[in-house]
């Protein structure tokens, strides 16, 4: 199965990241309550981040503190973060597909979520697959084939997923 620290890496590939040195430090403080296995108080630091970050901050700090959400088993709200920071990322198409793909792996477990992974990953190789024929895409600045390069095991993470849906 993917790992989501893995994909969130492909995050900020294709452009930097925009969380700043304070909100660096939000999310330092957020991994030690983490870390303390402190579930409450890591999520009142992930609402005060997400509050604190301006309108293009907001989605990346979503999708960080899905990954930290989801590290600490709370699936539901990894899950509602990652589909706030995709509908954040509407204009950022790289972005979006991995939040997209993010999501499909926090709801992977859950075989009554398996239609929204399915969902999910269909949209980010949708995206993955637009950006690898384009000539000039903005994401392409990784490496041209970067994106194509990523396709065939996507696809067959996606073919995985509809083998083993379970039709109730």
């Amino acid at each position: 199965m993917w790992n989501l620290l893995f994909i969130f890496g492909w995050l900020n590939l294709a452009n930097p990241g925009f969380l700043n040195d304070a909100h660096q430090a939000i999310l330092d403080r957020i991994r030690q309550e983490q870390q303390g296995g402190n579930l409450a108080a890591a999520i009142q630091l992930i609402n005060r981040l997400i509050e604190l970050c301006k309108l293009r901050e907001v989605p990346e700090a979503q999708a960080t503190c899905a990954l930290i959400c989801s590290e600490m088993n709370d699936i539901e709200y990894a899950a509602e973060l990652l589909d706030q920071a995709r509908k954040g990322f509407i204009n950022d198409e790289h972005r979006l597909a991995v939040a997209s793909w993010m999501q499909g792996i926090v709801l992977w477990d859950r075989m009554e979520m398996r239609q929204e992974v399915i969902e999910n990953w269909m949209r980010a190789i949708g995206i993955f697959q637009r950006i690898a024929v384009s000539r000039n895409h903005p994401a392409k600045g990784i490496d041209p084939a970067w994106h194509a390069g990523q396709l065939p095991l996507m696809e067959a993470a996606l073919q995985d997923a509809v083998d083993t849906e379970i039709i109730l």
